[in-house]
């Protein structure tokens, strides 16, 4: 472990997440399975923060090791955590995008899903990073907001399965990217 760093770890994990968001935006078939692909580039990184995580607890000296304390190990394994969750449901609406025949209208719905999810996320991370507990508590209600966006949509939408379960998988990511939230400010952190 002495060459893991958990903060740049965490940090990989989140410039990952960007980049699948990124790409989504521009909607082209043709990113679909690199994208898919970067979930699981997410996922070696929280195991090897998951594995640091268990080490850690039960001998002291990792800690030493890897420069953290417990506090910031288990603050770090929980933004990873969240940081999994997402990337695999973004893997899941990138599924849900390609596999369902997707109409102008659905896609148009799950362009915007995308962007409305883009830039929760990216204020979500900006509180983190800047430790902003007045950013973290507006969020809040823009979660809350975007969920009845997205179950609108689905309602609208009826008629294609892919939306109403692109729109699920959304909720998904607003409930994990929310979770982000509560880290903001954490003592000594």
């Amino acid at each position: 472990f002495s060459s893991i760093t958990i903060p740049e770890h965490v940090r990989k994990m989140d410039i990952t997440i960007r980049s699948m968001l990124s790409d989504i935006m521009l909607c082209d078939p043709e990113l679909y399975e690199g994208i898919i692909n970067r979930e699981k580039d997410v996922q070696r990184l929280f195991l090897v923060i998951a594995k640091a995580m268990r080490k850690g607890t039960e001998n002291t000296s990792t800690l030493k090791t890897l420069k953290v304390s417990l506090p910031e190990l288990v603050h770090y394994s929980s933004i990873a955590s969240s940081l999994g969750h997402i990337a695999n449901d973004l893997q899941r609406f990138v599924r849900c995008v390609r596999d369902g025949r997707l109409s102008k209208k659905g896609m148009a719905a799950c362009n915007h899903i995308v962007g409305e999810l883009q830039n929760f996320y990216l204020e979500t991370m900006k509180a983190l990073h800047k430790k902003d507990k007045h950013l973290a508590g507006s969020l809040a209600g823009w979660k809350t907001k975007l969920e009845e966006e997205f179950s609108e949509l689905s309602k609208k939408n009826i008629g294609e399965h892919s939306v109403s379960a692109i729109c699920e998988i959304s909720k998904n990511i607003l409930g994990s990217t929310d979770k982000l939230v509560s880290r903001v400010g954490e003592a000594n952190l």
